[in-house]
């Protein structure tokens, strides 16, 4: 999903930079799947009250918007599929941790 994330920013930013907005990756280094996150064009600011803005502002023509709209639709369906893939890398993780603290009490000697 990285690859698609990359994707996805090289796709989109160019034209969200005009309107002073960019989408970059944002997670913690291979441990888990990245997310999308709404950033300003200066990368100082994150979050989701940045698209909303960018909504709201009157100088954006309903096409500008609509583009917008469905950028949104597709980070929020991305972001879906990378939390479901978090979850099931959690899940494995314990179950491995699990695994190994049976076959570490199956070895131990009895008293």
């Amino acid at each position: 999903m990285t690859q698609e994330a990359i994707d996805f920013e090289q796709q989109h930013n160019p034209f969200l930079l005009s309107i002073g907005l960019v989408i970059k990756r944002h997670g913690d280094q291979g441990r888990r799947t990245v997310y999308l996150r709404w950033r300003d064009k200066e990368q100082r600011k994150m979050g989701d009250e940045l698209y909303e803005g960018a909504l709201l502002r009157r100088d954006l023509p309903g096409s500008v918007r609509e583009t917008l709209f469905g950028i949104e639709c597709e980070r929020c369906l991305f972001n879906g599929r990378a939390g479901l893939i978090n979850q099931e890398l959690r899940n494995v993780r314990l179950v491995i941790e699990r695994l190994d603290r049976a076959e570490d009490n199956f070895h131990r000697d009895p008293e």
